[in-house]
């Protein structure tokens, strides 16, 4: 097995799994500070206002980027495939 290219997929896999998960961890986190601020102004300390509009705002991200999310974890599972000989 070659060092080199185990690390090279394992590089590759790290920065996969952040560029997939920055479009749904960002909507969350600025629905998350808008709803504090709100919470903040308003004083309502309600539970189910904070969890909510979040749920709401990643099910819209993920409906709007899930498509693109899914053909590049395929692209990426095909380059792996793709290095399997090398790796014998």
């Amino acid at each position: 097995m070659n060092d080199t290219l185990i690390l090279e997929l394992t590089n590759r896999m790290l920065i996969v799994s952040a560029i997939i998960s920055i479009p749904i961890l960002i909507p969350g986190l600025i629905v998350g500070i808008l709803v504090s601020i709100f919470q903040a102004i308003t004083q309502i300390n309600e539970q189910t206002l904070t969890f909510v509009p979040k749920l709401i705002a990643l099910i819209v991200t993920y409906l709007l980027v899930g498509g693109w999310i899914m053909q590049y974890v395929v692209d990426f599972t095909r380059e792996v495939f793709n290095k399997i000989p090398e790796l014998a």
